[in-house]
């Protein structure tokens, strides 16, 4: 229904919000002195890569219009990899 999808795009554009302001901050946080700027950089070219790499995964599936389900359950892959990261990796202290 419409209401589900403006909920769902509502808490999607929510979570990236904050995932843009939390991430820059423990990454400048975690990391030593001297790898800092290379680390934000990185973050940076990470994401323009991603949303490269979805919009050419999503241009031959654009002819169908049932394949965004596909495109969907692509997105969990990263997703489900992040969350295991964040759980399973141990903070450093420098």
């Amino acid at each position: 229904s419409a209401h589900a999808l403006i909920i769902g795009r509502f808490l999607a554009g929510l979570g990236i919000g904050i995932n843009s302001v939390v991430v820059p901050i423990f990454i400048s946080e975690s990391s030593p002195k001297s790898k800092r700027g290379q680390l934000g950089s990185l973050n940076q070219i990470m994401i323009n890569l991603g949303i490269v790499g979805a919009l050419t995964a999503g241009f031959p599936l654009a002819s169908n219009p049932e394949w965004w389900r596909t495109m969907f359950a692509l997105a969990l892959i990263p997703t489900i990899v992040h969350a295991m990261g964040i759980f399973v990796s141990k903070p450093t202290n420098y």
